[in-house]
């Protein structure tokens, strides 16, 4: 005789295992070309003057 607690977790009959996708929607690689966001740029609006009189550091030499 079968388990009734086994028996609550078996699928219905005729129900299939994975459910089908919504052909609706089907799965792409990503978002579209027209959705994506364009890359963001700091504006600049002068270049920064370099500081005179201090050595500049190791790290940055």
């Amino acid at each position: 005789m079968t388990n009734p607690a086994l028996r609550m977790h078996r699928p219905e009959p005729g129900t299939p295992d994975i459910p089908e996708p919504d052909p609706a929607e089907p799965p792409g690689p990503g978002p579209r070309p027209d959705e994506v966001p364009e890359p963001f740029h700091e504006p600049v609006d002068e270049p920064v003057p370099p500081v005179r009189g201090r050595a500049a550091p190791a790290c940055l030499a």
